[in-house]
C-alpha cells in the first residue's frame, strides 16, 4: 500500500520499506537485543538477532524521537530503540509522521462527514415535520380547482363503498333543499358551478354533512330531518367554508408528508389519484383539525350576516346535533377533533359580523 501523505512515506523510494538498526527491549525486560525495525504496509515489524518477532501497526505505535535519537513503542510495552546515524531513520520517521497525519486527516474527515450527516438527518426532520406542515395552507392554493374536482369524483365512491348509501329523501324535498343551497352560493358570489350538494344516506354516520375539497358537499337524510330549513342553511354554508378555506386539501397534506412532496413536484393524475385515496379516512377517522372548524363557524356566521340571516341558526344546528348524539355530540366531520360543542355555540351566539349585512 503505498501512502498519499505528501511528506512521504516508506515506500516512497524505489518501493523500499524503511528499515533500521537498533535495539529491541521485550516488554517488561531491561535485557537488550539487537534487531532491525522495518516500516511497510502501514506496519512495524521487528526482527531481533536471536530470532525473535513482533509487530505492531503504525496508528498503535508511539514514536519518540529528540534530536537523533528516537523510540518506537509498542502498546503492550515493548520498545525499539534506532540506533543513531542511519539515513534510513529520516525516511522512517518522515513515513510516520505522513501516516499519522493521514490518519489523522481521516479521523477529521469522518468527523465532519458524522457532523453533516448529524446535520442532514436535523434538517429534514424540520423540514419534514415543521417547516411543510406550515406551508400547507400556501401548498393547497397550488392545487388548481380542477384537481380538486378529480379528488371529489375519485373519492365520491369510496365514501359510498365505505359507509354511505343511496339517499331515501323524495325527490322534491331533495330539489328543494339543492335549490335553497344553490341560492346560498350564489347569494355569497361563489361560482355555483363549482358546488354539487349531493345527498345520502348515512347509516352509521347519522346526521352529517361533509365537504370535499373540489366542491362536493354531502348530506346525510337524517340531517335534513333533524334540521329546520334555517339550520341546514347554516350547516350546509360551514361546509361551504371548508371548502373556500381548502380544509380538506389541508388536512390531507398535514396527514401525509407524500402528499406534499406530490404537490410540490406538480399535480397529475398519479397525484390527484394518493390524495384522493386519503381523503376518506381524513374526514372519517379524524374529521377536520379544532382550527379549521373555528374557521369555517367564523365563515358560515359571515355568510349568514351578509345575507341577512341570523348566524344562530348554526349554533341550533349543533344543539340539535347534540341531542341526536348525546354520548358523542354528533359524528365523524362535525365531533371528532372539534372544540367541545358548548364551547362553538357560545362563540356563535356571541358573534359579531366582520360586516354590516346589506340593507343594514
Amino acid at each position: 500500500m503505498r501512502s498519499t501523505s505528501n511528506s512521504g512515506s516508506d515506500e516512497d523510494h524505489a518501493g523500499a520499506p524503511a528499515v533500521v538498526n537498533g535495539s529491541w527491549f521485550a516488554a517488561g525486560s531491561a535485557r537488550r537485543h539487537d534487531g532491525t525495525l522495518t516500516l511497510e504496509g502501514g506496519a512495524f515489524r521487528v526482527l531481533s538477532a536471536d530470532g525473535a518477532t513482533a509487530a505492531c501497526p503504525v496508528a498503535q505505535a508511539r514514536l519518540s524521537d529528540f534530536g537523533d535519537a528516537m523510540t518506537v513503542e509498542f502498546p503492550d510495552g515493548s520498545a525499539f530503540v534506532v540506533a543513531s546515524g542511519q539515513p534510513a531513520a529520516a525516511r522512517l520517521r518522515a513515513g510516520v509522521r505522513g501516516r499519522a497525519q493521514l490518519v489523522t486527516r481521516l479521523e477529521r474527515r469522518w468527523q465532519a462527514v458524522l457532523v453533516a450527516v448529524v446535520a442532514t438527518v436535523v434538517l429534514c426532520a424540520l423540514l419534514l415535520f415543521v417547516v411543510l406542515p406550515a406551508m400547507t395552507a400556501p401548498l393547497a392554493r397550488l392545487v388548481p380547482d380542477a384537481w380538486a374536482r378529480l379528488i371529489d369524483e375519485q373519492s365520491l365512491p369510496l365514501f359510498d363503498r365505505l359507509v354511505l348509501d343511496p339517499s331515501a329523501l323524495p325527490t322534491g324535498e331533495r330539489e328543494r333543499i339543492a335549490g335553497g343551497f344553490a341560492e346560498l352560493v350564489d347569494g355569497l358570489g361563489l361560482d355555483t358551478s363549482r358546488y354539487s350538494l349531493q345527498f345520502r344516506s348515512g347509516g352509521s354516520v347519522g346526521a352529517n354533512a361533509f365537504a370535499m375539497p373540489g366542491g362536493t358537499i354531502i348530506v346525510t337524510d337524517r340531517m335534513t330531518e333533524i334540521a329546520s330549513p334555517a339550520e341546514l342553511d347554516a350547516v350546509l354554508a360551514h361546509e361551504i367554508g371548508h371548502v373556500e378555506l381548502r380544509h380538506g386539501l389541508q388536512q390531507i397534506l398535514r396527514k401525509s408528508t407524500l402528499a406534499i412532496i406530490l404537490v410540490l413536484v406538480g399535480p397529475d393524475a398519479g397525484t390527484i389519484s394518493e390524495l384522493a385515496q386519503g381523503l376518506p379516512a381524513v374526514l372519517l377517522d379524524s374529521g377536520y383539525s379544532r382550527a379549521f372548524e373555528r374557521e369555517a363557524d367564523r365563515f358560515a356566521c359571515d355568510a349568514l350576516a351578509r345575507l341577512g340571516r341570523d348566524p344562530s341558526a348554526l349554533a341550533d344546528a349543533l344543539q340539535r346535533l347534540a341531542e341526536e348524539h348525546p354520548e358523542a355530540v354528533a359524528v365523524h366531520a362535525w365531533v371528532s377533533s372539534h372544540p367541545e360543542t358548548d364551547e362553538r355555540i357560545a362563540t356563535i351566539r356571541s358573534f359579531t359580523p366582520a360586516e354590516p349585512a346589506p340593507g343594514r
